[in-house]
């Protein structure tokens, strides 16, 4: 049995997890075994359907997780945390419980992008963040007062579109592979983070209790 299966909608938000999953210390957790899978519906088919094809591969893995984007055309009304709630009720009801979780990225995967980090900008074909930003300010996609740009995935676009880069899960995968961690304060990623840390403490620790 392995330790985790996530379900994510498309193939860069899969390069992202490949990496960081691997970056166990990083993370603050233990080595696990792992699978990430693409539901081929993308979001909808995480948020409709991905309860109960967790529950089909539950005997193989001792925890499961599903995560998408809020930003998707059709889904439920409400806020990222009513679309969390609702998922998390039909894991509940799937008989999962306390062995899945739900996350919803708020707008979306590329919210995680935009830290000031050197990786990101070389990932990205920039020199630094700071031309990223002054890019994006430039072009009237990033407010100078805001921490991020107000549409991540649009000015993510913008930018590779610049330099004349095809979007790529490779790019997301190389900055997943660098980047700093700990400059991430997102709030998904920080109950990702405290997720896997219940339920994948470093060795030699006990077993902490995940926030909700």
């Amino acid at each position: 049995m392995k330790d985790l299966l996530l379900l994510v909608p498309d193939r860069n938000m899969e390069a992202v997890f490949q990496e960081l999953l691997k970056r166990n210390r990083s993370l603050g957790i233990r080595p696990i075994g792992f699978d990430v899978h693409v539901h081929p519906q993308r979001d909808p088919g995480c948020y409709n359907e991905g309860a109960e094809w967790l529950r089909a591969q539950q005997h193989a893995y001792e925890y499961l997780l599903v995560c998408l984007d809020f930003a998707w055309e059709g889904h439920a009304q409400g806020t990222a945390a009513d679309l969390r709630a609702s998922l998390r009720d039909r894991l509940e009801r799937c008989g999962l419980g306390s062995r899945s979780d739900a996350l919803v990225i708020v707008p979306e995967l590329e919210q995680w992008l935009f830290v000031d980090s050197p990786h990101v900008a070389n990932g990205l074909g920039y020199d630094s963040f700071r031309d990223i930003r002054q890019c994006l300010q430039d072009a009237g996609l990033w407010p100078a007062a805001a921490s991020k740009p107000e549409d991540p995935k649009r000015a993510t676009e913008f930018l590779l579109q610049r330099k004349e880069i095809p979007r790529s899960s490779s790019i997301y995968r190389r900055i997943a592979r660098k980047v700093s961690l700990t400059g991430c304060r997102d709030p998904t990623f920080d109950r990702l983070r405290q997720r896997l840390r219940g339920w994948f403490p470093p060795e030699g620790s006990e077993a902490g209790t995940a926030s909700t």
